[in-house]
């Protein structure tokens, strides 16, 4: 590897993982995939949780899905009404 790729690799770090930090609540990245039944390179492409991994992960990492997913779930992480709402939007 030259000097000026080595330079710049440690200039322009890759960023973190968005979800970095749930990842540690089950150690690695690796072991939070096998923890929610996934491949770890499922979980590379993830920005956000999916919808239909939040409730799987909420259990594995114990963060509600209000927290995983504001823009799904909002404050109301236990409304059945909601659940199956989503369950719906989900299945069309």
């Amino acid at each position: 590897m030259s000097a000026m790729t080595t330079a710049s690799l440690k200039s322009n770090p890759r960023p973190p993982h968005p979800l970095r930090e749930l990842f540690r609540k089950v150690g690695t990245a690796s072991e939070f995939a096998k923890a929610i039944g996934v491949t770890p390179q499922a979980i590379s492409q993830w920005v956000k949780v999916p919808i239909w991994k939040a409730a799987e992960v909420e259990r594995v990492t114990g963060v509600p899905r209000s927290e995983l997913r504001p823009d799904i779930w909002g404050n109301d992480t236990h409304s059945d009404h909601a659940d199956h709402d989503l369950a719906q939007q989900v299945a069309e």
